[in-house]
């Protein structure tokens, strides 16, 4: 588990997307262990509806992790990149996890964007707060 802090990262990330994923994961981790987060599970998948990066708990409330990162912004921030399917298809993999555990607790949509400045050195993370909902919809 990683505990460093977004401005503490320098690692420079080589191989494919999955690799890249999961270093920004485990970066989105560290942070969420740091501010009083449990991870219940990491890279939940249906088959379905997709995959969820995280699922924490805090204060008895679930919280569902979408992590997005980015080498650099060319493309624009990770946030930029969830269309209103990929929000679809979130809130029904978080229902289908919801269901297939039987819990009941409130829950919430997080989405942690990290960014690599790279001439820098550092990982720069914002953390969006219950930021998909169903209303979206």
């Amino acid at each position: 588990m990683d505990n460093t802090t977004d401005q503490q990262k320098t690692h420079t990330l080589n191989g494919n997307n999955h690799k890249k994923g999961n270093k920004f994961e485990a970066i989105a981790q560290g942070f969420l262990l740091k501010k009083g987060y449990l991870i219940i599970a990491t890279n939940f998948f249906s088959k379905r509806f997709g995959e969820i990066d995280i699922i924490a708990k805090k204060d008895d409330v679930i919280t569902f992790i979408e992590v997005k990162g980015r080498n650099s912004l060319t493309f624009g921030t990770g946030d930029t990149s969830i269309t209103r399917s990929k929000k679809r298809k979130l809130i029904r993999s978080c229902q289908h996890w919801l269901l297939k555990f039987d819990i009941r607790n409130d829950w919430q949509i997080d989405v942690i964007v990290i960014t690599h400045d790279f001439e820098n050195k550092k990982y720069y993370l914002k953390h969006y707060v219950n930021c998909i909902t169903q209303l979206d919809f």
